[in-house]
């Protein structure tokens, strides 16, 4: 028969039975929140439902995901060609029946005005606002092109800065019965042609590009909007 258990000794299993069944508890849980922090590891915030793939493993993008939201690939590179190139508006105010003519059968070079700044010619300006002006305030007499930068690298045309001396010599020219074989023209507007052609000096304002043959012509009528 074994004697007493010294007091200490008590105490010592005592303990030791208590940090096991602590152990016993303790570890399951802490293994499982290991194992739940290395999955949630892989993941971007506790709502994101996706993994994020390791580096250097493609991800197929379906359709519907991604920047391009459901475009196909076709529209995307047709975007892309869009922007490869700038394109440049311009503006031809008219009535709203000359408008709804030109939208219909283009533009008719033969019905020009000859007795305008750059000669007869299809007339445009950069400036939406001149052009609403030119169609008396209706924006149905407004016709829009969208032409390629390009276009003006691949036809012949002169440019000027503003009303100086060059301007002045070339619109006496034109308005004296002069011709030029510029497939454009683009300057300022005059705004005071009756005292300019009685020898004052231009009095300019604005912008306009007028395409004055036919080679330009076929070409803005593919442009309209």
């Amino acid at each position: 028969m074994l004697g007493p258990v010294h007091p200490a000794r008590r105490w010592r299993v005592f303990l030791s039975a208590a940090i096991a069944a602590v152990l016993a508890v303790a570890l399951p849980a802490v293994n499982a929140s290991a194992a739940t922090r290395s999955a949630a590891g892989n993941r971007v915030g506790a709502s994101h439902s996706q993994t994020i793939p390791a580096v250097g493993v493609s991800h197929p993008v379906l359709p519907g995901q991604g920047r391009c939201g459901g475009l196909t690939q076709a529209q995307v590179a047709a975007g892309a060609r869009v922007a490869a190139e700038d394109t440049v508006p311009l503006y031809h105010g008219t009535t709203p029946e000359n408008a709804a003519s030109i939208r219909a059968n283009g533009i008719d070079l033969a019905r020009a005005n000859p007795r305008t700044d750059f000669g007869p010619g299809f007339y445009t300006t950069r400036s939406y606002e001149q052009a609403l002006a030119r169609a008396g305030g209706d924006p149905a007499g407004v016709l829009t092109y969208n032409v390629p930068q390009s276009m003006f690298e691949n036809l012949s045309g002169i440019t000027f800065e503003d009303g100086g001396s060059d301007y002045a010599a070339f619109l006496r020219s034109i308005r004296s019965g002069g011709m030029h074989s510029y497939d454009y023209v683009e300057g300022p507007v005059l705004r005071n042609p009756g005292t300019f052609y009685s020898g004052k000096d231009p009095v300019t304002f604005g912008n306009q590009i007028s395409f004055n043959t036919q080679t330009a012509i076929d070409i803005m009528n593919g442009y309209l909007r």
